[in-house]
């Protein structure tokens, strides 16, 4: 599989470790929640660095397909037949995951919001469920996002397991879906 050849792209989030390469997917729709491409465009000096800021005299490499990215709401949104975008605010503003239906029942890829799974294992002897990451732009939003999936029957894919991942598939050999967490 050639990155002419992946159909669409769904982009956790717009930080610069995880928009690397996106003009190599010269045919790709990308999809990307609308509050986090307005965030992306003027975020909060603190943030300048992590968007690669025009405030810094960066491009954001998000910008060089910015004409082929389509918006979502921070809602869930079926964008293919089992494939499903959630909202997962918390480590950005606008940042989403990827539900896909398997047969092993339900995949979230959760981006950033669960960078290691560590994360998901918690401290028992401390009596915390699960672990903050201490990368996020709304605290009280991450823990909420990450109590929901823990309670969720859903397997979940840590953003940088074992390294940095890379999502690929395919739905009945059309729709050619590229998940980047990466």
């Amino acid at each position: 599989m050639k990155p002419e050849e992946i159909d669409i792209v769904v982009l956790t989030h717009l930080h610069w470790d995880h928009v690397g390469n996106v003009s190599r997917f010269r045919n790709a729709q990308f999809i990307v929640s609308r509050e986090e491409l307005r965030f992306a465009l003027d975020p909060i000096p603190c943030l300048y660095l992590v968007y690669e800021s025009h405030q810094l005299g960066m491009q954001p490499e998000f910008l060089k397909v910015v004409d082929r990215i389509k918006t979502v709401n921070m809602k869930d949104k079926e964008i293919a037949e089992g494939v499903l975008i959630i909202p997962l605010p918390g480590h950005s503003p606008g940042s989403i995951g990827v539900v896909v239906e398997t047969e092993k029942g339900p995949h979230v890829i959760a981006g950033d919001v669960v960078p290691k799974y560590a994360n998901l294992k918690g401290a028992p002897e401390e009596r915390l469920p699960y672990l903050m990451s201490g990368i996020y732009t709304d605290m009280l939003r991450c823990g909420n996002v990450l109590n929901s999936l823990m309670k969720s029957s859903s397997m979940i894919t840590s953003g940088l397991f074992p390294v940095m991942t890379l999502w690929f598939f395919e739905k009945r050999d059309t729709l050619r879906i590229f998940i980047c967490i990466f």
